[in-house]
């Protein structure tokens, strides 16, 4: 899909989307969205997004995303971000346990931090 898009999958569905697009899919799925995206996926999904993007994932999820981006996920979901330290591009990664499980983490300063009301 292109730019401004909304797409709504089944299960073991595959996604790609430009900009500003709002993704949502059944379990099993893969989805891959341009910067400013949305994306909400079942368990045992993949999500990878581009810089101040905001996903949520159900449990045993893989999400990858870049500086200043939002990430929710279940409890033994892996989170990865990609960031530039200002000398080179670096990659963290952390499995999220019971007590950080579904809530709302923003990744700034070289750290996962609660996203605040």
């Amino acid at each position: 899909a292109g730019y401004r898009s909304t797409q709504t999958a089944g299960n073991s569905s595959t996604q790609t989307a430009g900009c500003r697009s709002t993704q949502t899919a059944g379990n099993d799925s893969t989805q891959t969205a341009g910067n400013s995206s949305t994306q909400t996926a079942g368990n045992s999904s993949t999500q990878t997004a581009d810089n101040g993007s905001t996903q949520t994932a159900g449990n045993d999820s893989t999400q990858t995303a870049g500086n200043n981006s939002t990430q929710t996920a279940g409890e033994g979901s892996v989170q990865i971000v990609r960031y530039y330290d200002g000398c080179m591009f670096l990659t963290k990664c952390r499995v999220v346990t019971q007590e950080m499980a579904n809530i709302p983490y923003r990744f700034y300063e070289r750290d996962w931090h609660i996203v605040k009301d």
